[in-house]
């Protein structure tokens, strides 16, 4: 399979976002110690995006991509965008 054909396959849709979606990107400049506008740079994104991101603007399909690629390589980033902040975070026993 091309490239191409690869990323049309692999895309989704983007899902709706919580409300509080900006305090969870918050959540993660604080857990990986780099800011939003670090976070787009360092996909290819232009600085401005990250901006945008922190005042509410809610990103694109591949915005929202990048967010997670980078949110994969942060200890528990992935559950500081997707577990509600204010529930306990579950335990494995």
């Amino acid at each position: 399979m091309s490239g191409a054909a690869r990323d049309r396959y692999l895309r989704f849709p983007a899902p709706s976002l919580p409300q509080d979606f900006p305090v969870r990107l918050g959540r993660l400049e604080d857990r990986s110690g780099v800011s939003l506008e670090e976070i787009a740079l360092s996909s290819g994104l232009p600085a401005r995006l990250g901006r945008q991101w922190r005042i509410g603007r809610p990103p694109s399909e591949d915005e929202l991509r990048a967010i997670l690629e980078f949110a994969c390589a942060v200890s528990g980033g992935v559950a500081v965008l997707l577990l509600d902040g204010s529930q306990p975070w579950p335990v494995r026993e």
